[in-house]
């Protein structure tokens, strides 16, 4: 599903439209539909809410199955050594878990 399908579903407002979706305010306009009664979000705000779709997609990625990461498996092993060396409070900012999830909100900053 694109990130634009993805955003409008997020927020409750599900577009009726063929083909690709839009890559310009005219194109939004002028080829997507809401039901009657839905405030069709603007241009602007469903350019911000795919960044965002996108954005958690990647992270999504590497949180679950990225490169140097291997699967959610391994970041709860990680989770689980970090409490159990006793890692709370702002001593946890020094744990596994902690410092790859860190590097990958840097990696892929919100929009």
């Amino acid at each position: 599903m694109a990130h634009f399908d993805e955003y409008l579903s997020s927020i409750n407002k599900i577009p009726s439209y063929t083909g690709n979706p839009p890559t310009s305010k005219e194109e939004y306009e002028s080829r997507i539909k809401f039901k009657d009664g839905v405030t069709p979000p603007t241009w602007e705000e469903v350019q911000a809410g795919t960044a965002l779709e996108e954005c958690r997609n990647k992270r999504l990625h590497e949180y679950v199955g990225g490169e140097h990461h291997g699967g959610l498996h391994i970041e709860l092993e990680k989770l689980w050594d970090d409490i159990d060396a006793g890692k709370f409070g702002e001593t946890a900012k020094t744990g596994k878990f902690y410092t790859d999830v860190k590097t990958i909100k840097e990696k892929f900053p919100k929009p």
